[in-house]
């Protein structure tokens, strides 16, 4: 994917990402084009490290988190959680298989995998209004 020209002003910060994927490969795929995009990305491989990144305090302006995690909490949860407590935290919620029913109450929107990346990309400068 070719990166894009940032047109935003050098007072403007990038926008961002909190990408939640356990999958190794994955996570570093939608992470490098994120910040190829010129979005600021924040990592985590699992909900219980996403929970360490948000109580630490950095502002995240999008959610991405995978339905399918390791551990007692899912993505659903996360985002969920996410939701509740910083609710002008856009979230979208990823996953292999049908999109869960309760889905649109929670995410702003649902992207099956594999990662239409550019899709995401496009959507998430929607979103914020920014790169």
């Amino acid at each position: 994917m070719a990166k894009k020209l940032s047109t935003r002003t050098e007072d403007e910060s990038p926008a961002t990402v909190l990408v939640v994927e356990d999958e190794p490969l994955l996570r570093y795929a939608l992470a490098s084009e994120l910040d190829a995009a010129g979005f600021q990305v924040l990592e985590a491989g699992s909900t219980a490290e996403a929970e360490i990144v948000l109580a630490a305090g950095a502002p995240v302006d999008v959610l991405i988190t995978d339905v399918q995690m390791p551990g007692p909490r899912d993505g659903m949860v996360l985002a969920r959680m996410v939701r509740a407590q910083w609710p002008e935290t856009k979230v979208i919620v990823a996953s292999g298989r049908p999109p869960p029913r309760c889905v649109s109450k929670v995410a702003d929107a649902f992207y099956p995998k594999p990662y239409d990346l550019g899709r995401i990309i496009d959507y998430i400068e929607t979103l914020t209004g920014k790169p």
